[in-house]
């Protein structure tokens, strides 16, 4: 029974010994001594995890074990996991072009320390990083059922073990334990990396639009000056503009409001109604494309976007 029901939810030796006990007084049997139930705890662990390894090891394809041999391979492990990365795609050095300019979709890759690693400070080197990390984790093709049946928090603890060992440790576990602790690990990373992606994307367009706006503060600050009592202002030339009708602004608008006031106001509004947001749009658009505009084939090439 533990085997089959407790261990999918718990690995923790603690967890089951209380589930354990509460499932004997639920059947009315007399638990055994201690001693007895710790063995039989350890047992039934012991029990699902050869199951669970022996399961995962049969439906990883022979490229999925190859993969996951490279990346642990002594190369992997010393420091440029870049090396490992051309020899798994030597084919691939995939570039794409915007309008003539020559942009990299495949960055340089990671040792194996980055990639357990957040993404870090935002920017156009962080989301290159993620993708290459995520790139990384699709080339070993798992099967997309692999953990159908296995609950987040199972992985969560082999992905744990995984992240702490180093990979000459890794390398000395029996086939089937190696490559399903590695599975575990690079399924809940790419997860997590996916994420990451999104989260950066999110941060970098907030990031064009908060560079853009201090650009354009900065640019209107100089000459600034903010105009109060507008509404009285507005009844003033509506009153002088019904009482003559005919006549020109320098003679009866100015009188009533001077000429530097209106120029004041006519800034103002270019500083805080549609004229500036489109002023702050047009920044952004040019900031875009000098700039950001590299990521976008990175995100479409490995995201699939759905409304």
């Amino acid at each position: 029974w533990l085997v089959e029901q407790a261990l999918i939810y718990e690995l923790k030796f603690e967890q089951l010994k209380l589930v354990a006990v509460a499932r004997l007084r639920e059947k009315k049997l007399e638990p055994p001594t201690n001693l007895r139930l710790e063995r039989i705890i350890r047992s039934a662990l012991r029990n699902f995890e050869s199951k669970f390894f022996n399961e995962i090891t049969l439906n990883l394809s022979s490229k999925s074990k190859e993969q996951i041999d490279i990346l642990l391979s002594d190369k992997a492990s010393s420091q440029e996991l870049n090396e490992v990365n051309q020899s798994q795609s030597n084919k691939t050095q995939a570039k794409n072009t915007i309008e003539g300019e020559e942009i990299n979709t495949d960055p340089e890759i990671l040792t194996w320390a980055e990639l357990k690693t957040d993404p870090g400070r935002t920017g156009v080197e962080s989301f290159q990083k993620e993708v290459a990390k995520l790139k990384i984790f699709r080339e070993l093709e798992l099967p997309a059922d692999l953990f159908k049946k296995i609950p987040n928090k199972v992985l969560q603890i082999y992905k744990s073990r995984v992240a702490v060992e180093h990979p000459r440790d890794l390398r000395r576990h029996p086939d089937n334990v190696r490559y399903s602790l590695f599975a575990a690990f690079c399924w809940l990373r790419s997860q997590e990396v996916t994420d990451n992606l999104v989260e950066l994307l999110i941060q970098i367009v907030h990031r064009i639009n908060a560079k853009a706006e201090k650009r354009v503060d900065k640019e209107l600050i100089t000459d600034f000056k903010r105009v109060y009592g507008k509404n009285n202002l507005l009844y003033e030339i509506a009153s002088a503009s019904l009482d003559k009708p005919d006549g020109k602004v320098k003679d009866v608008i100015f009188p009533v409001v001077n000429e530097s006031t209106l120029k004041n106001l006519v800034k103002e509004y270019k500083s805080t109604g549609n004229a500036y947001r489109e002023r702050v749009y047009t920044v952004m658009r040019s900031s875009y494309a000098g700039y950001y505009r590299r990521i976008l084939p990175l995100i479409l090439n490995q995201l699939e976007f759905r409304s």
